[in-house]
């Protein structure tokens, strides 16, 4: 019994000195970490966001209506402006400015 708990014993110390050295040579892994390089961002540009022109009569219907109502009077210039016109008349030798929707061709002194 004394030879076969000896044999034992000397095959358990031979597993565990040839099983010594391969646990030495496992790699340690240490997490590598990547930093991303820095970005420059660039400032968002601004929109300047302009009023909505609807101009759905011409200006020689301008003309027409400014004639229709005030039909003493010389019209001298018709200029757009906006959503709508600016139109310049003379009246008696006076010089006025008269303002006509766009869309729907109303004229308001």
């Amino acid at each position: 019994m004394r030879k076969l708990c000896r044999a034992v014993a000397i095959a358990a110390t031979a597993a565990l000195v040839a099983a010594g050295p391969a646990f030495a040579q496992v790699k340690i892994m240490v997490p590598t970490v990547k930093v991303a390089p820095t970005v420059k961002i660039a400032p968002v540009p601004t929109v300047k966001v302009l009023p909505p022109t609807i101009r759905v009569i011409p200006p020689s219907m301008v003309l027409r209506n400014v004639k229709q109502i005030m039909p003493q009077v010389q019209v001298l210039k018709v200029m757009p402006s906006g959503a709508g016109y600016v139109v310049k008349v003379k009246d008696n030798g006076i010089v006025r400015q008269l303002r006509v929707d766009g869309a729907t061709g109303a004229v308001s002194p």
